[in-house]
């Protein structure tokens, strides 16, 4: 199997532990998700998908199946501990952020950034797993 087919199917892979699609680009693979959650910003319902992002991707797979794998979503407020309680389990991860976005929104929405280095496929499973700490995960592709 060469390089590139291996990694469209790791790519595919990744996309379905994460309940989405894949996209490649660049020889990136991202997977694009978002949650529908009833908030408004300013008083004013939002449904914008940068309100709830879930972004993960992978690249530069090495010839012992690690690669670089980047995630990021936005958390209700209390999402937040459980959530990377659950990420931070898994010792190969890093949390890099924790901030807000928006003012006067409601609920709070907090964001949270981690990264990896190992296969992708055991960061997705990391991660499917925290998504199980939600307290809503009605997930939907973008």
């Amino acid at each position: 199997m060469n390089t590139n087919q291996n990694f469209n199917q790791i790519c595919k892979a990744f996309a379905e532990v994460l309940g989405g699609e894949p996209t490649i680009k660049n020889g990136v693979c991202t997977v694009i998700l978002s949650r529908d959650i009833a908030t408004t910003i300013q008083g004013v319902r939002s449904q914008s998908l940068l309100l709830y992002p879930a972004d993960f991707s992978f690249e530069a797979l090495t010839e012992d199946g690690e690669a670089l794998n980047l995630g990021a979503i936005g958390l209700l407020q209390g999402e937040v501990t459980p959530f990377i309680k659950e990420i931070l389990k898994d010792e190969n991860m890093e949390l890099g952020t924790l901030s807000n976005h928006w003012l006067y929104e409601d609920p709070r929405i907090l964001y949270t950034h981690f990264q990896s280095i190992q296969p992708p496929l055991d960061f997705a499973e990391t991660v499917s797993r925290a998504f199980k700490t939600l307290q809503i995960q009605n997930f939907m592709t973008c």
